[in-house]
């Protein structure tokens, strides 16, 4: 049995995508990883002279922000993913269903049949995009906390020593208090 022009539409509609999708896919690793490294040379240098709690919230800061730029480059991947497939899927149904209209024919063929399973597959990488997007506000929430802190560091170095003692002690009070309401 030959395969019908649907089918073979079907497949070199479907080959197409793919390739598109491994174009898109391949360009935003090479553009997290570019940005992965310039960020990873500053890190040394901002390190430099830091000690104790200061240099291990500044470490953090910058392992937060590896995994934001890895998350984002993430979500912008399964975001054109989702689009491609999900365009891919239409294609795939109309030229299944082409035929209906054009032989008067009332069947189910592989392509309508692809294009259905694809639209499935589409909806899945764009629920990968949703929560990669919820990933993506974690990781900014809390690399806005661990800034605060530095920043309220950074001001305490400047008051007078009879206010410091307190104020380190809000600071650590202020941080208790926001580790016990994030546990809930």
């Amino acid at each position: 049995m030959e395969p019908d022009f649907s089918t073979v539409l079907g497949i070199i509609v479907g080959t197409m995508t793919m390739l598109i999708i491994i174009v898109i896919i391949q360009r935003n690793i090479s553009a997290g990883k570019k940005e992965l490294e310039e960020k990873k040379s500053d890190s040394p240098k901002e390190l430099e002279g830091l000690k104790g709690a200061i240099y291990v919230t500044t470490k953090d800061i910058f392992e937060l922000h590896q995994y934001f730029v890895i998350n984002k480059y993430q979500a912008i991947t399964a975001y054109w993913v989702a689009i491609s497939v999900s365009f891919l899927g239409f294609i795939l149904f109309a030229i299944g269903i082409s035929p209906n209209f054009f032989n008067n024919q009332h069947s189910i063929n592989i392509p309508t049949l692809s294009g259905a399973i694809v639209e499935i597959i589409a909806g899945l990488f764009l629920w990968l995009y949703r929560n990669t997007t919820k990933q993506m506000y974690i990781f900014y929430r809390s690399l806005l906390d661990t800034e605060k802190l530095l920043i309220a560091i950074q001001l305490v170095e400047n008051v007078t020593a009879a206010q410091k003692d307190e104020s380190y002690k809000s600071i650590i009070n202020k941080i208790l208090e926001i580790n016990v309401n994030n546990s809930k």
